[in-house]
């Protein structure tokens, strides 16, 4: 069965040598001539191609042969779609993506193929798919196919960025005497990952007076002190 704009091939079993002549029909109101011709059909339908043979140097009545040929819908590709386009999460958190407003012209059901790690089609077959990335920008794909094998494919972009850390403190004493020992204990929590970090400053001059969850400290002069935290991430 040949669609609509596929060139089909006739050819008559009769040599068709001179004064023998041979005219097809092809049904839709075209013809040629020749042992062997060629046509493509513009619409999808049933056609009745004639083949009439004629010798004029006999007095036979031409010989006249019909045969019925369908010509289908010609396959339009499918197109497929992604959603979200875009999007954001943090490491390790699960998105999810739908190819259920992917379509196909001829109402053809559709098959998928997902690629969430640029490897290939081979990460799934459903309309959705889910998956957990590392921190960086990511590309996933899906791949639409119609019983014909025509196919579209569409991507979608997932940004993942590293959460920061919050961090607080609390003093054993607020208002100590000099040199009396003030025990200064962390408190953190990271959304996406685990403390790694843990650096204090007490002096102005840098994260570089004790590391830990927890350090001791005195103070000789009296006055304000400012103490610093702070924490970085396993990200």
């Amino acid at each position: 069965t040949p669609a609509v704009g596929e060139t089909v091939n006739f050819e008559a079993e009769d040599p068709c040598a001179p004064p023998v002549t041979c005219d097809w029909s092809f049904g839709d109101g075209q013809g040629a001539g020749g042992r062997s011709v060629s046509h493509a059909y513009d619409s999808p339908g049933s056609y009745t191609v004639r083949l009439t043979v004629d010798d004029p140097e006999d007095d036979d009545e031409p010989e006249s042969e019909s045969r019925t040929i369908r010509v289908s819908a010609r396959n339009r590709p499918p197109s497929a779609a992604i959603s979200p386009a875009s999007a954001t999460a943090g490491p390790g958190q699960p998105v999810r993506f739908d190819s259920s407003g992917s379509s196909d012209p001829d109402g053809d059901g559709l098959t998928r193929a997902w690629d969430m790690d640029g490897d290939g089609f081979d990460d799934g077959d459903g309309v959705t798919a889910t998956r957990a990335f590392p921190v960086g920008t990511h590309t996933v794909r899906v791949r639409v196919t119609d019983p014909g094998g025509e196919s579209d494919t569409a991507s979608a972009k997932v940004t993942v960025a590293n959460r920061a850390p919050t961090a607080s403190i609390r003093a054993s004493d607020t208002r100590p005497l000099s040199l009396s020992n003030v025990r200064f204990t962390g408190q953190a929590a990271d959304p996406d990952g685990s403390i790694a970090k843990w650096e204090w400053d007490f002096d102005k001059d840098g994260f570089d007076d004790g590391s830990g969850a927890s350090v001791t400290r005195s103070f000789k002069v009296p006055g304000i002190v400012d103490a610093r935290l702070r924490v970085t991430d396993n990200r």
